[in-house]
């Protein structure tokens, strides 16, 4: 009984290991430029005072990078007027200003993106 034990919780702390190395890792900010297959944000890092920057932040974008642009609808999606509606996007859709999140495999030595989904500022509609 308490070998079964034992192997049960290793086998739990082996999945959750594998889980969390399979989740991407997340970065949000502004576009700064586009340049053939690369792409160049700013990117807030973690607030250490009131002297912070932006951090600039390049990623490569491959043949499997998913790309998407986002945007605000009246009809929304899910049942939510005004949520955000994905739709596909190709790299000359992506402008500087827009801001994107990007994932990429944390595993990876190189800053390969995953997924990049584009938002281009607008003005509010109830504004």
């Amino acid at each position: 009984m308490r070998w079964s034990s034992v192997l049960v919780m290793a086998a739990l702390v082996v999945t959750a290991v594998a889980t969390r190395a399979a989740a991407a890792e997340k970065h949000v900010g502004m576009v700064t430029d586009v340049v053939g297959n690369r792409l160049t944000i700013e990117e807030m890092g973690p607030w250490r005072s009131p002297e912070t920057v932006p951090v600039p932040r390049t990623f490569i974008l491959t043949g499997s990078t998913t790309i998407s642009r986002v945007q605000r609808t009246p009809e929304g999606s899910e049942g939510w007027a005004w949520n955000y509606v994905s739709r596909p996007a190709t790299v000359s859709d992506i402008q500087p200003g827009d801001v994107v999140t990007v994932s990429v495999d944390p595993a990876s030595r190189q800053s390969v993106a995953l997924d990049v989904q584009a938002l281009r500022p607008e003005r509010e509609p109830f504004n």
